[in-house]
């Protein structure tokens, strides 16, 4: 799988601020060419904002000096050295690993917390890396389309200890791999963030065929048939008038010809749904204990079977028929809408 699957890539940069550890930016621009495959060069590196000094950094600060130094970089990640602080609602946030603006195209990671001297281990390496793709993940939407809620193993959301960092994976999951990689997902040059599955997109042509489903061909054939039925019954006013409604009404009201008529139908009817429903369920139980017990059957089976199949076969008849009941009380109350 490719990601920016439309042939286009982010232009894209690693901006040291302050004086983080080179082998630090170095790693961080690994990552992102190893797992974007794209150019990702390191930048020379920016004076830390006015008023942060190491242990005081500002989040807001940072970012706001990265949108103003990168015009034209379209997923810059700044690398410092001096510790992150937000703000979130009146709760401050201490010695964070690093924050990337939710659809935006700047982020920072820090190394205050990540990294002990000027070489790295390999567990400082897998730390840069899972952060690096964490804030980049937040960059392009990956933390709110796909994880939204969702604690899945995945670089995007580590967790805000080192112990949490160290248990995550320095890879995204396949549900934020399918939508980079998507045709219909993947970020594209307009804003370089990920789409919902379902987001109209105007530089795809779509057929309107393909958003059919096979059960919208059913609905306009069926409508007929209800319209046809209506208009027929609003047509024999006389004869339906007198048909009873479940529940209500006698059905002796009936013409003596077509009472015998009813009755023969309903009849036969009745013993055709009823044994259907019982043959059904029977088959059901029969494949259930073939799949799971084997094909024989116990005298104690067997009672099992047929009480089985006649309790559930005489449920399913009662709904089918409460169904049929109420569709049929629908259609008399529109044809008296009709009449009237």
């Amino acid at each position: 799988m490719v990601v920016f699957p439309h042939g286009d890539v982010p232009h894209a940069a690693v901006i040291p601020i302050g004086e983080p550890p080179s082998a630090a930016c170095a790693a961080v621009a690994e990552t992102l060419r190893e797992t974007f495959e794209m150019p990702v060069p390191v930048e020379q590196p920016l004076e830390r904002p006015d008023g942060n000094d190491r242990d005081t950094g500002n989040v807001r600060a940072y970012l706001r000096q990265l949108e103003d130094e990168t015009d034209g970089i379209d997923l810059a990640i700044g690398v410092t050295d001096g510790r992150l602080t937000q703000t979130a609602g009146d709760t401050p946030q201490w010695g964070l690993f690093g924050v990337g603006y939710e659809f935006g195209t700047v982020g920072i990671v820090s190394t205050a917390r990540l990294v002990e001297g000027a070489t790295l281990s390999e567990l400082e390496r897998k730390r840069l890396a899972t952060e690096t793709l964490s804030v980049v993940g937040t960059m392009l939407g990956l933390r709110s389309r796909v994880h939204d809620d969702d604690d899945s193993p995945c670089a995007v959301a580590p967790g805000e200890s080192r112990r949490e960092l160290d248990a995550a994976p320095a890879s995204y999951c396949t549900a934020c791999w399918n939508a980079l990689t998507d045709d219909t997902t993947a970020p594209k040059p307009d804003d370089w963030i990920v789409r919902d599955p379902d987001e109209s997109d105007t530089s795809v042509v779509r057929d309107e065929h393909d958003e059919r489903k096979w059960w919208h061909y059913l609905l306009i054939p069926v409508g007929f048939v209800v319209l046809a039925a209506i208009k027929g019954i609003a047509l024999l006013e006389p004869v339906v008038k007198r048909l009873p409604r479940p529940g209500t009404g006698s059905r002796r009201d009936i013409p003596q010809p077509i009472h015998t008529g009813y009755r023969i139908v309903t009849f036969w009817t009745n013993v055709v749904l009823y044994l259907g429903a019982i043959v059904g369920w029977s088959v059901v139980i029969v494949s259930i204990h073939d799949r799971f017990l084997g094909a024989g059957f116990s005298d104690a089976g067997l009672v099992g079977l047929l009480v089985g199949s006649v309790v559930l076969g005489v449920y399913t008849a009662w709904i089918i028929k409460a169904i049929v009941g109420g569709l049929y009380d629908a259609v008399r109350v529109v044809a008296a809408e009709e009449w009237s």
